[in-house]
């Protein structure tokens, strides 16, 4: 039981600490969640529509499992005659997080929008400026906690004091981002480079009012590429950096493209990426008509090793993509005449 108890407070310092300093939701699929990755990917799809959804599992070989879903929707305005071929697109996302033993929930509803510019060059294709607005609720049970004032000397006592105060379980804030982005392409190769700015307003963030707790901005930065081996066969390595206060990551590595020229089946996926100092990242996929699936699975080797085992978290990503309906008259039915 003592140790459970220490645990336990370690586990509450880290969710105290990382709440203070302000680490982002992120997936390890970040290309398969877009909005989460910049709000000028906002629209940046082939169909008029685009509907994702994402979950992810971490650290359930540690502790409490870490869950995280998203979902997001968007679309594109082309009524807009004064702009063609330029659009507008919009989108919302919806981000659930729940964390530790105390519950640390966080829920986020973000609106995006995007204005995206096609160029008539050859190499530079479109850039794209886009925004976001969200709203961010987190709450946290300390009732789940144990604390070394509970420790009896035997064993633990939920109904000693634990000398303990706090001030409020929930708190809310309004956040800003902006995001701009390019594409374009080089005889066979392809290429999408992005930079992020998230909390423009570095919002308060504390459950017990303390000045310094303001969320920190976030920068990140990614590079996409397309490159076609042959007729079927396409490489695409990316990398992305972020930075938010003390804190950075780096993932790079690539997916291996396979179009199978099947109808039903026309593209799979394999490969994945390292996370600098702290984890190897498998992924696989496929396309089955107008929906892409992804699982991924991430191999802890940092210094957590010791209590993960390598066992990190895995990851499942859905983005399925669809046009507007397109009435049509039905063919006038002719009738063959009947020959005796």
């Amino acid at each position: 039981m003592l140790k459970r108890i220490i645990k336990t407070g370690f586990l509450f310092f880290i969710l105290v600490w990382q709440a203070a300093q302000g680490q982002d939701i992120h997936f390890s699929q970040f290309e398969s969640t877009p909005l989460n990755l910049s709000p000028a990917q906002t629209g940046d799809f082939d169909r008029d529509f685009r509907a994702v959804m994402n979950h992810r599992n971490q650290w359930q070989s540690v502790t409490v499992p870490y869950l995280t879903i998203a979902a997001s929707f968007e679309g594109k305005t082309y009524k807009i005659s004064s702009i063609e071929p330029d659009f507008i697109a919009y989108g919302l996302l919806l981000n659930a997080d729940k964390a530790g033993d105390g519950n640390l929930g966080t829920t986020q509803l973000k609106f995006s929008t995007a204005y995206h510019h096609l160029f008539r060059g050859n190499m530079l294709q479109s850039m794209a400026f886009g925004l976001n607005v969200g709203y961010n609720y987190q709450s946290i049970d300390y009732t789940k906690f144990y604390f070394g004032s509970q420790f009896n000397g035997f064993q633990y006592d939920k109904n000693l004091y634990s000398g303990e105060v706090f001030q409020s379980n929930k708190l809310s804030f309004w956040d800003f981002s902006t995001g701009l982005q390019v594409s374009g392409k080089m005889d066979t190769i392809g290429f999408t480079f992005g930079i992020v700015y998230n909390h423009l307003n570095h919002p308060q963030q504390s459950f017990n009012d303390i000045p310094q707790s303001k969320l920190d901005g976030k920068f990140n930065t990614y590079l996409f590429v397309s490159w076609k081996l042959n007729t079927n066969n396409y490489l695409l390595p990316s990398l992305i950096y972020y930075r938010q206060g003390v804190l950075n990551e780096m993932d790079f590595g690539g997916i291996f493209k396979h179009h199978t020229q099947q109808l039903a089946f026309p593209n799979i996926y394999a490969g994945g990426w390292i996370r600098w100092k702290d984890a190897a990242i498998v992924k696989a996929g496929f396309d089955y008509r107008n929906v892409t699936f992804g699982i991924s699975y991430d191999i802890n080797y940092s210094k957590l090793y010791v209590a993960s085992r390598g066992y990190g978290g895995y990851e499942i990503s859905v983005i399925y993509q669809f046009d507007k309906n397109i009435k049509s008259d039905m063919p006038y039915l002719h009738h063959c005449p009947v020959f005796m």
